[in-house]
């Protein structure tokens, strides 16, 4: 019998189990719906060999801790039980069905974030902690796979998941010596040489990492293992993100920074703090020349966006932000220049002004060229992501 229909046999009555949604080293995601809510559920199922079976009920109380948490930007979690495969216990818990798409999933295919987007989602990421951290409890695997998009806002999933897996094993802070729980590419020195120590300054060091790599498109820290990434830390080995990205304004590159600080003491300390210090964030303006008032009604109505100016917009897409801001720019100007000349060998005279702003990716780039006669115009738009 498969692990779905072992599943759908222990929950028989209470949920249906509809399918599987995706599947990792460490679980096993399905759809479910709630029989008497009639709600959808997700069903996470963990891998038998991360539980002792004789601690699946330790493994019951600590997710039931967890389970107390109630944030607006934390998926809550419903329950926890067991399902029986080849005879041994194998625990899963369920939350609410997020509609939404990961973190990790927009990255994969939409590249990084623009800045407005990577503060508001800073700000709910940040809250969720505050909130949690408040409680005496620790995230401890905070990673894009584990922050979902809803709407405009972001959730924090799996809060506890990662300690209640540890305490079942014997961890009384948070793994054993020289073992780790979590996710290696975002976590900070002390978790990652398991130092028992470690405390909800890692889960700020880890937002941290997220925050880089929503901007950056990348990881702050080289090295394909975690003994490799270790030492990068150490040796302070990370590019730094200006130079990655120049419309990140300065306020927000150094509470990044600040946040990736080797040693917890140099990040901020409380969840608190790292939200007063993105209050005074704000992404900067793009370039703008206006129209004279005359003309910007006229240039108001130019929306539509030709298919050949998608295509220009979709090959640029694989390239960095700068270079793909740069490149855009540089192909307005010269359909500014070009339509020009149009004009001018036409017998019409260009219109009295032309409106060009540009931004990086991520924000408005809108050109116009408006001939007197209304004879000639041209559009373009790079919507924000």
């Amino acid at each position: 019998m498969i692990l779905a229909e072992h599943l759908q046999e222990t929950c028989k009555g209470k949920y249906h189990v509809v399918r599987e949604l995706t599947r990792g080293g460490m679980s096993r995601v399905f759809l479910a719906r709630d029989v008497k809510l009639e709600r959808d559920v997700a069903i996470k199922v963990l891998s038998p060999d991360l539980i002792d079976p004789a601690a699946i009920e330790r493994f019951r109380f600590e997710v039931a801790q967890a389970a107390k948490l109630q944030h607006p930007t934390i998926i809550p979690l419903i329950e926890v039980g067991s399902v029986l495969v080849d005879q041994r216990p194998v625990p899963f818990y369920v939350m609410p069905y997020a509609p939404g798409e990961s973190v990790r999933a927009r990255l994969s295919y939409g590249g990084p974030f623009t800045v407005t987007a990577t503060v508001r989602l800073l700000r709910d990421v940040f809250g969720a902690l505050e909130h949690a951290h408040g409680q005496g409890l620790v995230h401890r695997d905070i990673k894009p796979e584990n922050i979902y998009l809803s709407g405009s806002h972001a959730i924090l999933a799996d809060f506890g998941i990662a300690k209640a897996i540890a305490d079942q094993r014997g961890d009384q802070v948070l793994t054993r010596p020289g073992e780790t729980m979590g996710t290696p590419a975002y976590m900070a020195a002390e978790q990652l040489a398991a130092d028992p120590r470690t405390d909800h300054r890692a889960d700020i060091y880890s937002v941290g990492v997220v925050a880089y790599e929503l901007l950056a498109g990348k990881l702050p820290w080289g090295g394909a293992s975690p003994s490799e990434r270790l030492s990068a830390q150490v040796r302070g080995e990370m590019q730094p993100l200006a130079k990655l990205r120049g419309d990140v304004p300065d306020e927000l590159v150094s509470t990044i920074a600040k946040c990736l600080s080797y040693s917890a003491a140099g990040r901020p300390q409380t969840a608190t703090e790292a939200l007063g210090m993105l209050e005074g964030v704000v992404a900067r303006p793009s370039i703008s020349v206006q129209l004279p008032i005359e003309l910007r009604q006229e240039t108001e109505r130019i929306r539509a966006v030709p298919a050949f100016f998608q295509s220009v917009i979709r090959a640029t897409a694989p390239l960095a932000p700068l270079w793909r801001g740069m490149l855009v720019a540089m192909w307005v100007l010269a359909n500014i220049a070009y339509a020009g000349m149009r004009a001018q060998d036409g017998g019409s005279s260009l219109a009295r002004a032309a409106s060009f702003t540009a931004g990086l990716p991520g924000t408005l780039v809108t050109m116009a060229v408006v001939t007197e006669g209304g004879e000639r115009a041209y559009g373009i738009a790079l919507p924000r992501r």
